[in-house]
């Protein structure tokens, strides 16, 4: 599900998601998504959604620039040249 999540973000969709959906992405209620649990507060947030377009709008906009800053192809890369960078580094130290 968090694939689902993720994409819709990117497509600047603003997303209602659980605890579970959002859990290890970083996303914060009422900045990237709307987190709701129970089916009433589920509901409750998309009625929200539909019926605020400052909301909408927000969440669209902020949801995307999360996927840009943190899986886009340059974020992922940005993070795999730190990573092996540092083993590098690593490296070079045991080896001295």
């Amino acid at each position: 599900m968090k694939g689902k999540v993720g994409e819709a973000m990117a497509y600047g969709l603003p997303v209602v998601t659980t605890t579970i959906g959002a859990e290890g992405m970083n996303l914060q209620h009422g900045v990237h998504v709307l987190i709701a649990d129970e089916t009433k507060e589920f509901a409750d947030s998309i009625r929200q959604l539909h019926d605020d377009p400052a909301l909408w709008e927000s969440l669209a906009k902020n949801g995307r620039l999360r996927v840009e800053q943190e899986w886009s192809p340059s974020a992922v890369e940005g993070s795999i040249c730190e990573a092996l960078d540092s083993l590098a580094t690593v490296a070079s130290v045991r080896s001295a």
